[in-house]
């Protein structure tokens, strides 16, 4: 109970940090080698004093292979659709860079679930006293998650959208794992062909 507090303000923290770091100095590769480096410090170092967050946070193999599979079909309309939109729109990316990004998104899709869903939504659930009930507590994390993605439009929807998805499926099978790789993955054909962005110049870029 006494770190639940700090995590949700930490998270906060985060946040507003990604306005300052990316908004105003676009120093993003910064921000993330920064923050990514912190949050995996402490989460590291809040499961070697209690072992049982692990299970908590839904860094296990429980609940992974029902995530997964609840996911995988709308995860494949959604690429296939964006994959349409953007030879529709003429707005498709399709460069070597793919590769990287399939590869590292996930890890950072994933460390983006434990900090939203677990440190925030999660410890905002479990606090005692709450007079929040669980649909507020999603909306309320969705809320944020889009937030952290202004000032794109279609992104912030996008987000918003995926946590709200994204927080029922783990209150359910409490995984979050599978919940970054699809992070990922679903990111990746976001940002390639339906935004027309590149991730990888963005993020090496802004160095």
């Amino acid at each position: 109970m006494k770190y639940r507090k700090f995590e949700v303000y930490a998270v906060l923290l985060t946040g507003l940090m990604k306005f300052l770091a990316i908004d105003l100095f676009e120093a993003k590769f910064w921000f993330i080698i920064l923050a990514g480096t912190s949050w995996i410090i402490y989460i590291s170092w809040r499961i070697y004093r209690t072992p049982t967050v692990k299970q908590d946070w839904g860094l296990g193999l429980t609940g992974f292979k029902q995530t997964f599979k609840a996911l995988l079909i709308p995860a494949l309309l959604i690429i296939i659709g964006s994959i349409w939109y953007g030879l529709d729109k003429g707005i498709l990316i399709f460069n070597w860079h793919i590769i990287p990004v399939l590869i590292l998104y996930p890890l950072w899709g994933t460390l983006q679930q434990v900090i939203i869903i677990s440190l925030f939504g999660r410890n905002l659930y479990d606090i005692r006293n709450s007079r929040l009930n669980k649909p507020a507590i999603v909306g309320i994390t969705a809320v944020l998650f889009s937030l952290v993605h202004y000032p794109s439009i279609p992104l912030m929807a996008a987000t918003f959208l995926l946590a709200i998805c994204y927080c029922f499926i783990f209150f359910r099978f409490r995984n979050i794992i599978a919940l970054g790789i699809f992070h990922g993955w679903l990111a990746c054909a976001y940002y390639f062909f339906v935004l027309g962005r590149d991730p990888w110049i963005e993020f090496l870029g802004s160095i």
